[in-house]
Parts: C-alpha cells; sequence; structure tokens
C-alpha cells in the first residue's frame, strides 16, 4: 500500500469525494465521472457519450460545508431517471 492510497482513505473528506463519485456512477454506469476538490471547492463533472452533460461546482465556506451540499445535491440527482 501507498502513503498516497492511506491518506486518501484516512481523511473523512475524501471518503466523502469517493462517496460522491460511487452514487454518481451506479446512477450513470455508462458516463465519466469525476469529482474534483480545490478546498474549499468540490466540483462534480459527468460526461456522456464523450461530451459534457452536466458540472455543478460549489463554494462554501468550509470543505465539509462544500461538500455536505454537493450530497444534497448528487443525492437529488440520483431520485431522477436518467
Amino acid at each position: 500500500m501507498s502513503a498516497e492510497w492511506l491518506d486518501r482513505t484516512a481523511s473523512p473528506e475524501m471518503g466523502r469525494a469517493d462517496a460522491i463519485a460511487r452514487d454518481l456512477r451506479a446512477q450513470y454506469p455508462d458516463a465519466t465521472v469525476r469529482v474534483a476538490i480545490s478546498s474549499p471547492v468540490v466540483e462534480v463533472s459527468i460526461a456522456r457519450d464523450g461530451r459534457a452533460w452536466l458540472t455543478t461546482r460549489i463554494h462554501g465556506a468550509t470543505l465539509a460545508e462544500s461538500l455536505a451540499e454537493m450530497s444534497r445535491v448528487v443525492a437529488g440527482l440520483c431520485e431522477v431517471t436518467p
């Protein structure tokens, strides 16, 4: 195991980002999903058929706040039929 992997899994923020990506990949299995973090900004991008389909960015006061809001956005998006 690399130290980078251990750092990533030990961080609650990275775990939350991974969960966001996992939920979107489950909802849109043929899409390319990217979750990018540049504290305190969280951006989610989804591409379908090789083209950008949806991008949303949350800029909260803290990374934790941004991730919580993005989790709510993703939960709502996953309720909608693709």
